[in-house]
């Protein structure tokens, strides 16, 4: 499955906001008579299978990597990617 989306569009899609999201819902006729209340645990899943959750990290651990690496984010992912593997001795 391929997506049309390019990365100004995922920056764009990633700054929405739960009200953004309510309002774009409500003038929707697909999602007219969908009780959304109590659906806690939705994620975003994209296309290539990744999925964004919000995850909390030491002050100090954040500024070394935003300070050391450009691209921190791919660091994080390598890291965890990394450790998951040396405690499973599978490839991810």
């Amino acid at each position: 499955m391929s997506s049309d989306m390019d990365e100004a569009d995922w920056k764009k899609f990633d700054a929405l906001t739960d009200e953004d999201i309510t309002a774009a819902i409500a003038d929707d006729q697909d999602w007219q008579g969908i009780n959304l209340e109590g659906k806690l645990g939705w994620r975003v899943v994209r296309p290539d299978g990744s999925a964004i959750f919000p995850i909390t990290l030491d002050a100090k651990l954040t500024k070394f990597v935003q300070e050391t690496h450009l691209d921190y984010q791919t660091f994080f992912v390598g890291a965890l990617k990394d450790y998951a593997e040396s405690q499973q001795k599978s490839k991810f």
